[in-house]
């Protein structure tokens, strides 16, 4: 699944199904992953949609691939939207790198405001924020030139930055 190459993976995945092999989480993570690695943030979204749509539940992984794959294209709205359409999912539970996904997009745009509440949020998940988590915020901070707030950031973080 090299960057380039994502449209062989979407490929193959099509000549899965018209063999009759039915995909499975980890096919549909793969090509989620080649759609990221390609910027190819629709194919994404539609690949998490269709992998819904045949009884299969994904997985944080799935979800944070995904979540990855739209910001990385700056689209941080369809991020959040993702992030919390898990948030809100009965059968996977968000992780660290699903909450870094997440402020990594707001980081991108500069939207500190958010990025601070997602992290407020956590507690909530119980999960634990890591070096990336408050790195992310404090980009987002910076982006929006929120330099006290970010200065706070680092103190809060302590030895995790």
């Amino acid at each position: 699944s090299r960057g380039t190459r994502w449209d062989l993976a979407l490929c193959f995945f099509t000549q899965m199904r018209g063999q009759c092999i039915r995909p499975n989480e980890f096919s549909y993570g793969t090509l989620i992953s080649a759609c990221e690695l390609g910027s190819q943030w629709r194919d994404a979204i539609q690949a998490l949609r269709a992998c819904g749509t045949q009884a299969l539940h994904p997985s944080a992984v799935v979800y944070n691939t995904t979540i990855s794959a739209c910001a990385k294209s700056t689209q941080w709205q369809r991020s959040l939207n993702l992030f919390a359409t898990m948030l809100r999912a009965r059968h996977v539970q968000p992780t660290t790198i699903s909450y870094n996904a997440s402020l990594n997009a707001c980081a991108t745009a500069g939207k500190w405001t958010i990025a601070l509440s997602i992290l407020d949020g956590m507690p909530a998940f119980k999960i634990i924020p890591d070096s990336t988590t408050y790195g992310s915020a404090i980009s987002a901070c910076g982006e929006a030139s929120q330099w006290l707030r970010a200065l706070l950031l680092l103190d809060d973080a302590g030895p995790a930055a």
